[in-house]
């Protein structure tokens, strides 16, 4: 037997997602500084994509289960919350971000 739980709920909105690339993104590209250099808010965006995405399964035409990074387009308004608190606790504590 193999069960799959699913978020359920709204997907995420429109402020939650103006914060993270007006406030977060913003304060990190102006900020954090790696190897001496800067990167912009969309590189910032792939890393913590990366790093703090949520995961699901897909399962493809032959039948193979593939594990994928689901976009912030499709993160619920929970799942989105915590993936912007994940990424602003690591910019504070690996980057030295500061977000006032």
């Amino acid at each position: 037997m193999r069960v799959i739980v699913t978020a359920q709920g709204e997907k995420r909105n429109n402020e939650q997602n103006k914060r993270l690339w007006g406030y977060v993104y913003q304060n990190i590209s102006e900020q954090a500084w790696v190897n001496g250099k800067t990167f912009s808010r969309e590189v910032w965006h792939e890393h913590y994509a990366r790093k703090f995405g949520v995961m699901e399964e897909m399962v493809l035409p032959d039948g193979e289960i593939i594990q994928r990074r689901k976009s912030t387009t499709e993160m619920t308004v929970s799942e989105f919350a915590e993936f912007m608190q994940r990424v602003e606790a690591d910019a504070a504590s690996e980057l030295g971000v500061t977000f006032s």
